[in-house]
């Protein structure tokens, strides 16, 4: 199981959002590329890094910043908030990203999906499935769409998806610990996609709960910054 901690970028500065609401935002921090070197240091093999601004608005807003952390270490990166057709997504590559994360595009825009897989791998492209109340929800989390989790997840298995990051939005940000039987099904449903697990971890608890199910990894944002998670220990103890 991957511990890969997560920098949510917000002008310039890492930040968490409380169920994926604007309104709801902590700064923790105006240096991203130290928390990075940090994170590094602790012995992970992968950073999330997703663009809040770009999320919301459809277009890069952090950009220059994903690219100083890319830089800054030598882990895998993955990313995403924003990239919302071919030629954001070519950038994003460019920059040396790893993986690129795909949100709303994949959900609405299918052939841009099969395109991505096509032109740059299936080891390259991650679809994020992002749930509210069972549903999908898209655009920054604004919006909630009629189609249920597995329907998506079924749909994006069948176009050669390969790995997928499942979040919990109501969950997201809050520490209120993770819907252990809900992950449960999505893990088995969504077999055999590597299947990624954000929102709500809080404990080492929720670790030891995870690590029974064997996602292929967790994402780790508050709970790290609010000093609740030991990284460095966590990464020891539960990643493969």
């Amino acid at each position: 199981m991957l511990i890969i901690p997560s920098i949510d970028l917000r002008g310039g500065k890492c930040v968490r959002l409380v169920e994926g609401k604007l309104e709801n935002e902590i700064v923790y921090s105006e240096a991203p590329v130290f928390i990075a070197k940090f994170f590094k240091a602790s012995g992970v093999k992968r950073i999330h890094i997703v663009d809040i601004d770009g999320a919301f608005k459809g277009r890069f807003q952090n950009f220059e910043v994903v690219k100083e952390i890319r830089e800054s270490i030598d882990i895998e990166v993955d990313f995403g908030g924003g990239i919302r057709n071919m030629d954001l997504l070519k950038m994003v590559f460019d920059a040396g990203i790893d993986k690129a994360v795909l949100g709303t595009a994949a959900f609405f825009k299918t052939d841009f999906l099969k395109d991505a897989i096509k032109i740059f791998g299936k080891e390259r492209i991650c679809v994020s499935v992002d749930e509210k109340d069972g549903n999908v929800c898209v655009s920054g989390w604004k919006e909630k769409a009629l189609m249920k989790s597995e329907e998506f997840i079924k749909e994006i298995k069948d176009i050669g998806v390969e790995e997928i990051i499942f979040t919990q939005v109501s969950r997201d940000g809050t520490l209120k610990g993770i819907n252990f039987e809900r992950i449960k099904e999505v893990i088995k449903f969504s077999k055999p996609l590597r299947c990624i697990i954000a929102g709500g971890v809080a404990s080492c608890e929720d670790l030891e709960k995870l690590k029974k199910i064997s996602p292929y990894g967790v994402i780790i944002g508050r709970a790290i910054y609010d000093g609740l998670i030991d990284l460095k220990e966590s990464v020891r103890k539960y990643q493969n």
